[in-house]
């Protein structure tokens, strides 16, 4: 009797042990996955704000684990007065919900969309902020697009035109004009025998040199003294 109880007693030993093994090896199977997972999370994270800078634009992801991947792609680089700034979204849920609020300066604006035009109202320097709500199965995140409307370079509105003042003398005018309404400054880019400009208006007063003919190129600098540039080149033949 006492052999068959001690080989009872081995059995239970034998199958309680087998059974904590079992037990012990599930956490440490289903570990790896767990841990795959919260990787997946951190980067899917760090991928929703980082490289989405675009010159001065910065995306600011919602704080904790992104529920939801998207992306935000912001164009222009550097936006300036008369550009339209312009959002694209990207792993936006199907059937999800985006909405847009627009602010100039921390103030509210009307625009509901996701791009806004730089009008008139908007000056160098300005603040533009966006934020990006995107709603899916009951759940909200919310992205924050800050950037600054950037320094407008000259343009030119009206194109050169030639006049003969007298013989072998003429004068050169055109009409350059500045996006933030900056004062406009004018030089020649290359000394020209015989060529004066005016700093002020660039008007350019040329006294043709003797014996010269043929074609004459002149390249002027337009400056709006605070980074923004242009340069006019202007060519007309003489005989």
């Amino acid at each position: 009797m006492k052999p068959f109880i001690c080989l009872l007693v081995i059995v239970v030993c034998l199958l309680l042990g087998l059974s904590a093994c079992k037990a012990k090896g599930t956490p440490e199977q289903t570990l790896p996955s767990q841990q795959q997972t919260a990787q997946s999370l951190t980067q899917e994270s760090r991928d929703s704000s980082s490289g989405q800078t675009g010159g001065n634009a910065v995306v600011t992801a919602p704080e904790g684990a992104l529920v939801l991947p998207v992306r935000i792609e912001v164009t222009p680089d550097s936006p300036q007065r008369g550009d339209s700034i312009k959002l694209s979204l990207t792993g936006v849920p199907e059937g999800a919900t985006v909405s847009y609020e627009w602010r100039q300066n921390g103030s509210l604006l009307n625009e509901s969309g996701s791009s806004l035009k730089l009008a008139e109202n908007f000056k160098r320097g300005d603040k533009v902020d966006c934020r990006v709500s995107v709603t899916a199965s009951g759940k909200t995140d919310v992205w924050t697009v800050s950037t600054t409307v950037a320094n407008g370079n000259p343009i030119i509105e009206a194109a050169a035109t030639l006049v003969k003042v007298q013989d072998r003398v003429y004068r050169i005018t055109f009409k350059a004009k500045d996006p933030d309404g900056d004062t406009l400054s004018y030089e020649l880019k290359d000394p020209v025998d015989g060529a004066v400009i005016d700093k002020q208006t660039g008007e350019i007063q040329y006294s043709v040199p003797a014996g010269k003919s043929g074609k004459h190129a002149f390249s002027v600098l337009v400056s709006d003294g605070n980074g923004g540039d242009l340069v006019y080149n202007i060519a007309f033949e003489i005989q």
